[in-house]
């Protein structure tokens, strides 16, 4: 057996994905970084079959019909910027672990969709290949977990009312015209936390908070719309009805950080112990002072920092890549690329791989499989054996590529 045919499998090379590169062309991810991530919103307009292969009705459709994978908590439906109640749209079922859930009636739903109603589908990342792909992609350049949501809306209709979201939002409009407005106002460090998020807030509060209009932006199919995190926003269709995806991506703040050191505390027997009676000031006093120490102590251990690295790598690439490669045993071996500010340059007879803090020297074979893999956002070796095995050793050369850190194993 050589060296490529252990990764190949009888399937098909599958189709080409829509990455991160194709979401922001003609823009380059890092012009996007630099200018505009975390900063300000962006509209991009696209040719209208852009997507085409992402989603469309007819799979709105088939999700819709598999009618036992949805709850009252995946589920949503909108009337006039105030979401319906479970019992307006559901009926008690019980979900496939035999639990009770309060599950979409078609009937119901579309009774509502009749008066004007929006239905979101939510966390439908993994729902699809393609739309699994979209997330993977953003989670492998932010190193945030994403999540997907599909909204369905009927023209001259209110959904959402004007709110900000926790995380950074993607929008790729499938079908169908819609008009956003994005404000001026953008709540500081939004987070999905109580008092933190925008349904925490009445609608007086966020009418006055969200500013005036800083940006419209009609969306037709192929466009893409960025919304940072915490900026106000709202948005009517204005055909007849209207498909989009919505892209979010979060992610961990020092809350997370709080909380796994909060768990690992609990084994030093100095934070089991009672605090000294409130009477006792001194005491008191000096106590506090010890478990801070104890926490600044335990702050600086170099395995703290590993440990929530691992933790924020774990959240961004737990979801969405590919797990099976059936009718094969073994699971795909998977790889993302660290694209990000990185060139391949013609030196004379050879090749460099640039980034802003080095460089390295490749030979022809790691340049042909480098420029190639600079393209994707992750990759299957088995893709890559498919794509260039019949000229390269692909497993020699992605090994010798992942030392030199063009790409990673997920």
């Amino acid at each position: 057996m050589s060296q490529n045919a252990q990764f190949l499998t009888n399937k098909a090379p599958p189709p080409r994905r829509v990455g991160f590169r194709d979401l922001l062309a003609p823009m380059t991810p890092e012009e996007f970084l630099d200018g505009y991530f975390d900063r300000k919103p962006l509209h991009l307009p696209g040719s209208a079959d852009r997507f085409a292969e992402v989603f469309s009705w007819d799979r709105a459709t088939a999700l819709l019909d598999m009618t036992t994978l949805w709850s009252a908590s995946t589920l949503k439906v909108v009337l006039n910027g105030k979401l319906a109640r479970p019992e307006e749209y559901c009926r008690p079922q019980q979900n496939r672990d035999g639990a009770p859930i309060a599950q979409p009636d078609p009937r119901k739903v579309q009774a509502l969709i009749r008066k004007g109603a929006t239905i979101s589908l939510n966390m439908v990342e993994t729902m699809s290949p393609e739309i699994a792909a979209v997330a993977a992609a953003l989670q492998c350049w932010f190193d945030g977990e994403t999540v997907c949501n599909i909204y369905c809306s009927w023209g001259g209709y209110q959904g959402f009312s004007s709110h900000f979201d926790f995380h950074d939002v993607f929008v790729l409009q499938i079908d169908g015209t819609k008009t956003w407005n994005i404000y001026e106002g953008q709540f500081d460090q939004a987070a999905n936390i109580a008092g933190y998020r925008s349904d925490s807030f009445p609608d007086d509060y966020t009418a006055k908070a969200r500013g005036a209009v800083a940006m419209e932006a009609t969306m037709t199919p192929g466009d893409v719309l960025y919304i940072p995190r915490g900026r106000y926003h709202d948005a009517l269709a204005t055909s007849e009805a209207t498909l989009h995806l919505t892209f979010g991506v979060e992610f961990m703040s020092g809350c997370y950080f709080l909380g796994a050191i909060a768990d690992a505390l609990q084994q030093d027997r100095f934070f089991r112990q009672p605090l000294p009676r409130f009477d006792t000031s001194d005491a008191h006093r000096k106590h506090l002072q010890t478990l801070a120490d104890r926490v600044h102590t335990y702050m600086l251990e170099p395995g703290v920092a590993r440990g929530i690295r691992e933790q924020q790598r774990h959240r961004a690439f737990a979801h969405c890549f590919p797990g099976y490669a059936l009718p094969s045993a073994t699971p795909p071996r998977l790889f993302r690329v660290r694209a990000l500010r990185t060139q391949l340059v013609r030196r004379g007879p050879g090749w460099r791989l640039e980034w802003p803090n080095g460089a390295q020297e490749l030979t022809a074979d790691e340049a042909k499989l480098a420029e190639w893999l600079l393209k994707q956002d992750f990759v299957a070796a088995d893709e890559a054996v498919a794509a260039l095995g019949d000229t390269l050793p692909v497993p020699a050369l992605l090994e010798r590529l992942s030392a030199v850190g063009l790409i990673d194993a997920i």
